[in-house]
This record gives C-alpha cells, structure tokens and sequence, in this order.
C-alpha cells in the first residue's frame, strides 16, 4: 500500500500500470481519483447511494478495481 495516498502519489503508480485510455470506476466520492480524466484515463463513477457498487460493462463476468490493478504493481 501507498504510505501517503494523495493525487501525485498515485498518478506515477497508474501510469505505470494501468494503460493509457484506460476505464476506471470510482465511487462518486472518490476526490483522489478525480484528475483521472485529465490525465488520459476513462473515469466513471458508481454510485452506492443507489447501490451500486461495479459495473460489467464489457459482458466478461468480471469487474477489475484500481486496487486490483494495484496491488501487483511494485509501488505498493
């Protein structure tokens, strides 16, 4: 895990691991990954408050996370 979680502790870690163009999914309240979008990456939201909590947009049967991601990376 990253000692200090902030927007410029995390963006060398996703761009390192996560590929340019990329879909994210968020929850609506997550402020640390608002920049995604600026920073080349597809950022969605779901909203628990109505729960929903992932999305399988591509039909896969599979719902990936940025802590999935990275949780392999060697930042973390």
């Amino acid at each position: 895990m990253l000692a200090n979680v902030q927007q410029a502790t995390i963006k060398p870690v996703i761009q390192e691991v996560v590929a340019m163009g990329a879909r994210f999914f968020t929850n609506e309240y997550a402020f640390i990954y608002n920049r995604l979008t600026a920073w080349g990456y597809n950022h969605q939201t779901v909203n628990h408050s109505q729960s929903e909590y992932a999305r399988d947009e591509d039909g896969d049967g599979f719902m990936k996370s940025i802590p999935t991601r990275l949780k392999d990376c060697g930042h973390c």
